[in-house]
């Protein structure tokens, strides 16, 4: 091999090993939490984590974890459920349970919101505060439920979502 293509070689080589460098070192930035938030007066803020999955039907779900602060105090903290394509949840408990043995009933509060027409009936809204109050660490959850056509959904929520709805909470209680 000539000098010239040697050179050339070792350059390209140099070359490779600065750009992986980069990646490898922490030139790309950090994942970011996708939490909103939504001002509804000077005193009431809603915090807001969007995220979609699917179950194991492959259909799609959308989980809009939210809580309303008001003054500075927690006034609720509750999940979304929205599913397409239209398809309607019974009206009955959010049956959780995660992966530390724990496991929670959270109560369907979608009746006000259904008759205001705030709510579709291919959503259903429940309270989460007593689940996020007792949750000890980010762990991965099942979410199960019914829908009015008497299918049962599960859903798994991995760590990512769940540190993100914790991070909800941590959020709009800092500012």
């Amino acid at each position: 091999m000539s000098n010239q293509r040697r050179a050339i070689a070792a350059i390209g080589f140099l070359l490779c090993l600065f750009l992986s460098s980069g990646l490898i070192f922490g030139a790309a930035p950090p994942a970011q939490a996708s939490i909103h938030a939504y001002p509804d007066t000077a005193d009431r803020v809603m915090y807001r984590s969007l995220r979609s999955l699917r179950d194991r039907n492959d259909l799609s779900w959308q989980l809009v974890f939210f809580d309303w602060i008001d003054r500075g105090q927690i006034e609720s903290i509750h999940l979304r459920i929205v599913g397409f394509p239209g398809l309607e949840l019974a009206r009955s408990p959010l049956e959780l349970s995660a992966r530390t043995g724990q496991r929670w009933q959270a109560t369907d509060v979608s009746a006000t919101a259904l008759k205001t027409g705030e709510l579709p009936p291919n959503a259903g809204e429940f309270d989460l505060a007593d689940v996020i109050r007792e949750l000890q660490e980010d762990t991965t959850i099942d979410l199960a439920f019914a829908l009015a056509s008497g299918d049962r959904i599960e859903l798994t929520v991995p760590i990512a979502i769940v540190r993100e709805w914790r991070k909800t909470i941590e959020t709009s209680l800092d500012v």
